[in-house]
Order: structure tokens, then sequence, then C-alpha cells
């Protein structure tokens, strides 16, 4: 029996601020707004989309009620790659890239719009500095972190928490690249 299902054409996602959504997305990743309107059917509501690639989106949805709408750790949100939330609700959101070059492309713009660029590496220690003598680019993070300093690797969810707390930040709040699709799952 063959999938009947060929594809993701879109995934929406509620936002308060369509704005700063349609902002990040274009300006810091790169992606096109492909499309703007008013959500058919739903009253006072705009429907956003960017581009992924020819057949899919990310769509936001936006109107002024969803603002006032709470949200809870746990409950609405997930808040990191290893909690839980609402049946229902989205546990994460993890990107695909081409290869080394395009995340390495992906990192200096990021950097390039003022947003901080993190390490996240399974490397032992001791291997870990032998290779920052070989690839320059293991320099240019704001922070690496090694899974052999952490004492725990991806796709560990432990790791992931560790970062968040490292850095201060809930997992919604982090954009997270891999080469290795069981690491972006686990993300």
């Amino acid at each position: 029996m063959s999938n009947k299902v060929e594809g993701l054409h879109h995934l929406a996602l509620c936002t308060a601020d369509m704005k700063s959504q349609i902002e990040f997305f274009t300006d810091k990743l790169g992606m096109e707004l492909q499309a703007l309107y008013w959500m058919h059917g739903v009253e006072n509501t705009w429907h956003g989309f960017l581009r992924l690639n020819d057949e899919s989106s990310i769509a936001f949805v936006c109107n002024p009620e969803i603002e006032g709408i709470e949200v809870q750790m746990g409950v609405t949100h997930a808040g990191n790659p290893g909690a839980n939330s609402a049946a229902g609700t989205m546990q994460h959101l993890a990107l695909k890239v081409k290869d080394h070059d395009e995340m390495m492309a992906m990192r200096d713009r990021l950097r390039a719009k003022g947003v901080p660029v993190h390490a996240l590496t399974n490397f032992g220690i001791e291997s870990y500095e032998l290779a920052k003598g070989h690839f320059d680019f293991l320099h240019t993070f704001d922070t690496a972190f090694v899974s052999g300093h952490m004492k725990v690797i991806k796709p560990d969810p432990q790791i992931y928490r560790m970062v968040e707390d490292t850095l201060n930040l809930p997992g919604d709040a982090l954009l997270f690249a891999d080469d290795r699709p069981a690491n972006v799952a686990a993300a």
C-alpha cells in the first residue's frame, strides 16, 4: 500500500505578532514571503505563508484574540525539546538545510543580523580540541557546547535541556540545525 499523503503543504502556527514572525523568517533566515491575506472564513484573521520549497510552507495565523490567550509551559507549549505539552499542540519545529555549506551560510546570515549562534557537538573533549586546529569554523560560535564536557550526547533530550538552561532560553526561542535526522527529531 502506497502512502496517500505526498508531503506537507503547510504547517500553520498561531502568532500574536505576524510582523515579527515574517521579519524573523524573511530577514534572519532568508525565507520568501509567499502570500499574506485575510484568512478565508475566519473573521479579522491574517494568514501568512513563508516558502520552504516548491511544495510546502510555514504559515502563520494572526488575529487580535491570540494575544489574550495565556501561554502555559507544559500545557500550551513544551518550553524545550525534552518537555511535554498538551495533546494537539506543537512540541517543536526543526528545519532542514541541504548540507554543511548551507548550514554555515545560515550561521553567517544569522550572525550578520545580530542573532547569537551557538554550537552543540558530539565531540569528545580531546577530539574537539584537535578538530579546532583543522576546522576554523569551530572558533566562530558564541558558545560551543561539547558533549564530552557535558557528559551526554545528542540525541538524548537532556543535552538540549542543558543548552537551554545555560543560555537561559526556552526551546521555542532557539533554532536548531543538524546534519543527522535523529538529532533534529530529538531537538
